[in-house]
């Protein structure tokens, strides 16, 4: 089993994980870890899922409130879990940035060596880090916001993936993505829960938004959820000039991007979300 779970909101993050966590439908998964935003700074909190109490001695500890939190689920506590069909359960996390990815990178190598090039070791680099040194190459730059960091990162990769990722240039927020598997986005009048299981979404509130494929969601508790399609680049990698993964196409995309109407999900056993 493999599950991620992401808040932004005005209540406390850690409780409303302990919950999700406790439940019997996570009781396969041996291992949890939450990354949690506090202060500007973003904190990781491991453990099993058997001693999920703990959770409330940290929680009353911190005193978070207002937080932004992920929350990857799995059997293993490697960082990143080999899944059927050779899919990924992987995790990120540097003093910036967080990020839990499932699925699978169809490009990985070429994604590889694009990042060698400019510098990063690729020995072992799983599809996390990947993503996140994408995704770190646009915020370090300073010419995109957390929302068109990810997107940009992502018009670059072709598979099929869950994503969900925060990052303190930008506190109050959360990106989820997706391209061929489940996502859903629960909202309320000062919250946002993310997961790619409908119970954990369906047991906290019964207004539930599914993604659609290569769409994107920025979700900030203070504002009206935003959800975009991402834009894919034709020739992948290649396509980039002089290194550079600021591009005209991408620019003149996010200029134009309009919010798209919501086809449904159905709800299906195992509490996975479908197309329907």
């Amino acid at each position: 089993m493999s599950t991620i779970i992401a808040y932004t909101g005005n209540k406390q993050a850690l409780p409303i994980m302990k919950e999700i966590i406790g439940t019997q439908l996570y009781k396969g998964a041996a291992d949890y870890g939450i990354y949690v935003m506090n202060q500007n700074r973003i904190e990781l909190f491991e453990g099993k899922v058997e001693n999920i109490d703990d959770l409330g001695k940290l929680n009353s500890l911190l005193n978070l409130r207002g937080s932004q939190s992920l929350c990857y689920l799995q059997r293993t506590k490697n960082n990143a879990e080999h899944l059927k069909g050779g899919e990924i359960m992987g995790h990120y996390h540097d003093k910036g940035l967080a990020l839990i990815f499932n699925g699978s990178v169809s490009n990985k190598g070429e994604l590889i060596e694009f990042l060698a090039s400019r510098g990063y070791d690729s020995h072992e680099m799983a599809e996390a880090d990947i993503l996140a040194r994408l995704i770190n190459e646009n915020l370090n730059s300073g010419d995109y916001d957390l929302k068109d960091s990810i997107s940009t990162a992502l018009s670059l990769v072709e598979g099929e993936y869950a994503l969900v990722a925060m990052a303190t240039t930008d506190p109050r927020s959360l990106v989820a993505a997706m391209s061929n598997k489940p996502l859903g986005v629960g909202s309320s009048a000062t919250d946002y829960l993310v997961s790619n299981q409908s119970r954990a979404l369906l047991d906290q509130t019964k207004n539930v938004t599914y993604l659609n494929n290569n769409e994107l969601a920025y979700l900030n508790a203070e504002k009206e959820m935003s959800i975009q399609a991402i834009e894919k680049l034709n020739n992948g990698v290649n396509k980039l000039e002089n290194n550079n993964l600021k591009q005209t196409e991408m620019e003149n995309y996010m200029e134009n991007s309009q919010e798209k109407e919501k086809q449904g999900f159905d709800y299906v056993d195992e509490g996975y979300m479908r197309h329907v």
